[in-house]
C-alpha cells in the first residue's frame, strides 16, 4: 500500500511539473514574439549627418524638436505634424498667422541668441524620436552636440546652414530622414528658384545704380549691422549696399552706432521692423516719421522708410531660415522694382500658402506690405 502511494505521489509531481514546464515554454514564446514585436517597432538605421557624424535614429520618424527657431521654422513648413514644440512664445500678431492645430504646441525653449537654452524636462515629456540642430557646423557645435546627445539620450542630427544656399541641402536631407522628401524637393526648388532669380537680377545693377540701404535695430534705431554680416545676405543677394560703414563688433549683430552715423550715410532707404517684440510697446518704424532727430535724412524726407514684415517670422535676418526667401522678393521689389518685377502681392499670398499653412487675403498682404 505504501508503494502504491508513493508511485501516485510521483506521478502527481510529475505531471505537475509537466504543467510548470508547457506553461514556462508558452510564457517564453510569448515574450519571444512581444520582445521581437517592441524590436521591430524600435527599429533603427544609422545615418551620417552633415557634420560627417554617425548617429543612430529610429527608421520611422513621427516627432521631432529642433534646437533653434532656424531649425524649427524649416521643420514647420516641411511637416508641421511631426514637429514636437515651438523655440519660444509667439506674440499675439504673431499667433494670428499659424493655423489653429499648430499655434498652441508647446515652448520648448532652445539652444540660440544669448544664453537660450531648452528646457531638458519638457523636450523629454514631448518624447522627440529626434533633434535637429540647424546651424553652423564647427567642433565647438560638435563637442557640444555630442554632449546634450549623451545627456539627454536622444539622437541629434546636425544640419549645416551658414547661407542661404545651404537651405536646398537641408530640405533634401532632412526630408529623406523624416519620410517627407516629394515635399522636401518641393520647399528645395521653391527656394533655388527664388536665389536665381534674384543672382540674375542683382548681376546687371551696377555700383552707381545700388540703392543703400540701413537697417535700424532697437527702439531708437541705433543698432544695424555691419556690411559682411550674415544677416546682411538678403541686401547683398538683390544687389542693394549697406549704408553702414562699420565692422562686425558681435556674433549677435546688433552693433551700437550713433545718430550723427546715420546722418553721415545718408542712406537712400532705411528698413525696420514694422513691430516691437513686445505688444504693448511702439516700434521705431512706428515713431521715426515724428521723430525730428532723423527729418534730415533722405530716407525720411523722400518717406522711403519701410516696416519689415514679422508675422509669423521675421521676413530678413531674424530667424535666419527660410523665412528670408519671402524677404528676398518684397525686398527686391522694394529697391528695384522695374528689375524685380511680379505681383508682389500674389508672391506673398503664395508663399505663405506654400511654406506657412495658411491662406492670406489680399488685404492682409497688402497689411504686411503696407499698401492702401
Amino acid at each position: 500500500m505504501k508503494n502504491i502511494n508513493k508511485i501516485i505521489s510521483i506521478l502527481l509531481v510529475a505531471v505537475l511539473l509537466i504543467g510548470v514546464l508547457a506553461g514556462c515554454s508558452k510564457f517564453n514564446e510569448v515574450q519571444k514574439t512581444e520582445n521581437k514585436s517592441q524590436k521591430e517597432e524600435q527599429k533603427t538605421i544609422t545615418i551620417t549627418d552633415m557634420a560627417q557624424r554617425k548617429v543612430e535614429i529610429p527608421s520611422n520618424i513621427e516627432k521631432v524638436y529642433c534646437k533653434s527657431p532656424e531649425g524649427t521654422i524649416l521643420m514647420y513648413t516641411l511637416a508641421p505634424d511631426k514637429l514636437a514644440g515651438w523655440n519660444y512664445q509667439f506674440t499675439t500678431n504673431e499667433k494670428k498667422y499659424i493655423p489653429e492645430k499648430y499655434k498652441d504646441l508647446p515652448i520648448l525653449g532652445g539652444w540660440f541668441g544669448k544664453n537660450n537654452t531648452g528646457n531638458i524636462e519638457e523636450i523629454l515629456k514631448g518624447a522627440p524620436d529626434i533633434i535637429i540642430n540647424m546651424g553652423r557646423i564647427n567642433d565647438t557645435e560638435i563637442d557640444a552636440n555630442n554632449s546634450l546627445q549623451e545627456q539627454i539620450g536622444i539622437p541629434i542630427v546636425m544640419v549645416k546652414s551658414e547661407t542661404l544656399d545651404d537651405l536646398e541641402d537641408a530640405y533634401a536631407f532632412i526630408g529623406k530622414i523624416i519620410g517627407e522628401e516629394e515635399r522636401a524637393k518641393e520647399l528645395a526648388d521653391y527656394c533655388k528658384n527664388t536665389l536665381n532669380y534674384a543672382l540674375e537680377k542683382s548681376e546687371n545693377i551696377s555700383e552707381e545704380d545700388k540703392v543703400t540701404v540701413y537697417y535700424a535695430q532697437g527702439q531708437k534705431g541705433l543698432n544695424t549691422e555691419a556690411p559682411g554680416s550674415v544677416r546682411m545676405e538678403v541686401i547683398r543677394l538683390i544687389g542693394g549696399k549697406n549704408a553702414a560703414d562699420i565692422s562686425d563688433d558681435s556674433s549677435y549683430g546688433r552693433s551700437k552706432v550713433s545718430l550723427e552715423q546715420v546722418l553721415l550715410w545718408n542712406p537712400d532707404i532705411i528698413i525696420t521692423a514694422r513691430e516691437s517684440s513686445d505688444d504693448n510697446t511702439k516700434s521705431f518704424f512706428q515713431t521715426i516719421y515724428e521723430n525730428e532727430d532723423w527729418k534730415d535724412i533722405n530716407a525720411v524726407k523722400n518717406k522711403k522708410v519701410y516696416g519689415i514684415p514679422q508675422n509669423p517670422f521675421g521676413w530678413f535676418d531674424r530667424p535666419p531660415s527660410v523665412n528670408r526667401i519671402i524677404g528676398i522678393k518684397w525686398l527686391g521689389h522694394v529697391l528695384y522694382p522695374k528689375a524685380y518685377e511680379y505681383d508682389i502681392i500674389e508672391e506673398v499670398k503664395e508663399f505663405y500658402k506654400t511654406f506657412y499653412h495658411y491662406e492670406i487675403s489680399d488685404e492682409e498682404a497688402k497689411e504686411f506690405l503696407n499698401m492702401d
